[in-house]
């Protein structure tokens, strides 16, 4: 005996599409079980975000523009979690940080800028430049983190501005980061 649908909800004995309350019914929902499990990691697989060797060796200037701004999370990620203050990422300092990266790609070697307040707007107080080479921006950044006077810059509180350089030369990648306190 079965009995009607009221609303939204089904009372006992009714089943959706007309499948009764037999067997029809179990095998229907068996299917949709199996068909949710096979799915559901294909579609999850489709929408997962690309690994992060993706980021390794990036193609003309807007995979450089997406490693810039990846640098900057990973700057604030360590400041915040040492209790120091986000710093405010600067175009000016951008273009500076992305020169000098990009000036050591191409002569494959560290150095710093000759100049480092050269192309910064007047009115700093405090200025600083963290560079570092590496097969990725994570080991990069993890040298940074590691090694002392790095660190000071990364989490000096004077500091409230930063930019970032990123450039590449045969799979090595080239980071900068200038920093400012205004």
């Amino acid at each position: 005996m079965s009995m009607h649908t009221t609303g939204d909800h089904l009372e006992r004995g009714v089943r959706p599409h007309g499948l009764g309350t037999g067997g029809a019914w179990r095998r229907g929902r068996r299917l949709w079980i199996v068909l949710a499990l096979v799915l559901l990691p294909l579609v999850a697989a489709c929408s997962a975000p690309p690994p992060n060797h993706a980021l390794r060796r990036p193609s003309p200037q807007l995979a450089v523009s997406a490693e810039q701004s990846a640098a900057v999370v990973l700057v604030n990620a360590f400041r915040a979690e040492h209790g120091a203050q986000a710093l405010h990422e600067t175009g000016e300092l951008d273009v500076k940080a992305q020169a000098q990266a990009q000036r050591m790609a191409d002569a494959q070697r560290l150095f710093h800028s000759t100049s480092l307040p050269a192309g910064v707007s007047p009115g700093w107080e405090s200025i600083g430049e963290n560079i570092a080479l590496a097969g990725d921006l994570g080991t990069a950044q993890q040298w940074l983190e590691q090694s002392p006077p790095h660190r000071a810059n990364l989490l000096d509180r004077g500091f409230d501005q930063v930019g970032t350089g990123v450039a590449f030369s045969d799979g090595t990648l080239y980071l900068v980061q200038d920093f400012v306190g205004r």
